[in-house]
């Protein structure tokens, strides 16, 4: 949500408004939290899920893996497929009022013109993004593990080559692919790599000096925004972000009690990661163009505000939900207690 709440959004007007450029020392903290540290997200979402995927399949046999694949059916596509037949039919009903753009000024275009063949590019994100924006995440995870299956075959060295030639691609900014992207496939592959090799992806230094360096490198990430060496700079600090999310993963499993909590919201967290986008968008608009926020503290009032207030409504409509049609948002949410 944090990456979102810092980019630019439609005023009422048809001119994009944003809280950048407002306040010097704000617009280092928004840089920071949004395109530098939550941009961690991306990498550390594919690592953990190529990690548990690989240790139940890598040389397990073809039964495993269908095993495997057949409970991602459960928690991930018919999720995805609900979600976005919800989101595709909220936007149908909002282009018909008026809520919405349609045309050249819509995300997805008008609805009610598209073709059969468009609405299933639209719901599955086959040459664009998926209706449900966020999806995309789903959706190159959907694919990553469709096409896994030659993996779980392969000797641990061609495991290693192949991830260590897609690695130095992705760092080149080299695209090897564009559905999984090849940040996604990447770390997918380093994190089943790692359960393969019990690795773990913690590098051989103390956490001290694991948390200088990453502190340092943002630091470098910030300074180098504009420059060419910034993209580099960039996908260094994301691998020793990802480093340092295994060992904050590690800190977490000896605490019984803060892991239990962490599992227990993971329904509540996918319903929040389905559902925030529109709100967020609709709050950041409201927010932007009701007042003239100026100043270091008003911006970043502004800027975390409306994800704050999406984390209380979604939460509190969960549980509204929960009380209503619990089947149906166990469904929704991949089975997930």
């Amino acid at each position: 949500m944090l990456i979102h709440a810092y980019d630019p959004v439609k005023g009422y007007d048809g001119t994009l408004v944003s809280l950048q450029g407002r306040d010097p020392a704000a617009d280092v903290v928004m840089f920071f939290v949004s395109q530098i540290f939550a941009r961690l997200s991306v990498p550390a979402f594919f690592v953990f899920a190529g990690f548990f995927f690989f240790r139940s399949t890598f040389a397990s046999g073809l039964n495993r893996w269908v095993t495997e694949v057949a409970k991602r059916i459960r928690t991930l596509l018919i999720p995805f497929l609900i979600w976005s037949l919800l989101v595709l039919l909220v936007y149908y009903a909002a282009q018909r009022i008026g809520v919405v753009p349609v045309g050249e000024d819509s995300r997805v275009g008008n609805i009610a013109q598209l073709s059969l063949v468009e609405i299933i590019d639209l719901l599955l994100g086959v040459t664009r993004y998926p209706v449900a924006y966020q999806f995309w995440f789903l959706r190159d995870l959907i694919v990553c593990v469709a096409i896994s299956l030659p993996v779980i075959f392969a000797s641990r060295g061609a495991f290693i080559t192949v991830t260590a030639v897609l690695g130095l691609c992705w760092f080149s900014g080299y695209g090897v692919t564009l559905i999984p992207s090849s940040t996604a496939l990447f770390f997918f592959l380093l994190g089943g790599l790692s359960s393969v090799v019990r690795c773990n992806l913690e590098l051989p230094v103390p956490a001290p000096f694991l948390i200088v360096g990453l502190v340092i490198l943002a630091i470098c990430d910030f300074l180098a925004k504009d420059s060419e060496a910034g993209e580099y700079i960039h996908r260094a600090f994301l691998l020793c972000g990802v480093a340092s999310l295994s060992l904050v993963g590690k800190l977490i499993s000896r605490n019984e009690t803060i892991a239990g909590s962490i599992k227990a919201l993971g329904a509540t967290a996918f319903f929040l990661y389905a559902a925030h986008e529109p709100g967020l968008m609709a709050l950041k608009k409201f927010l932007v163009n009701l007042y003239p926020w100026e100043g270091t503290i008003q911006v970043l009032f502004a800027f975390f505000l409306p994800a704050l207030l999406v984390i209380v409504l979604c939460g509190a409509a969960y549980k509204f939900l929960a009380s209503v049609v619990p089947k149906f948002l166990s469904v929704s949410t991949g089975g997930r207690n």
